[in-house]
Parts: structure tokens; sequence; C-alpha cells
């Protein structure tokens, strides 16, 4: 993923774009088949170190009702979510 977001390539913009889209797209899938969701984990080496990529991903939640810190995002904190946001992330 740190080739991709440092490639000018259009293809590696592509595959990203595809990657936060799939992201999206199963964890909407989750919240419907679960009426819901009590918090949004990122974890593993793209969700430990990718700001921009987490950043997306909750840009995707957003119909949620999830709304990000950049602030704490950047710093990769434990919480990235604002505090009105109504799933914790």
């Amino acid at each position: 993923m740190r080739e991709l977001e440092a490639s000018e390539d259009v293809k590696a913009k592509l595959a990203i774009e595809y990657f936060v889209y799939r992201i999206g797209l199963n964890a909407g899938m989750l919240a419907a088949a679960l009426q819901g969701l009590d918090a949004f984990v990122f974890t593993a080496g793209i969700g430990e170190n990718s700001a921009s990529i987490r950043a997306r991903v909750v840009e995707q939640l957003g119909w949620l009702g999830v709304t990000l810190d950049p602030a704490e995002n950047f710093r990769s904190a434990r919480l990235i979510s604002r505090s009105d946001s109504l799933i914790p992330v």
C-alpha cells in the first residue's frame, strides 16, 4: 500500500480507490446484516499505519453517521472519530 500511495501511476490510484470502495461496500453489508455497528476498528499494517486510507474509508462510512477527527487520525490515536460521531472509530 505504501508503494501504491507513493506512486503517480493512474493504475495505482485506481487500485487504492477500488480497495477503499470494497471496504466501504463490505462494511455496509455487514452493518446491514448486524442492523448497525457498535464500532469500526482499523487493524493490521494498513489500518494502523495509513492515515490517508483510514480517512478515505471513514468518508465511505459517512452515511452511517461516522465522522473523523483529522488530527487524531494523523497521529494514529486509538480513537480517531469525533465526539459527535454516531459510531466510534
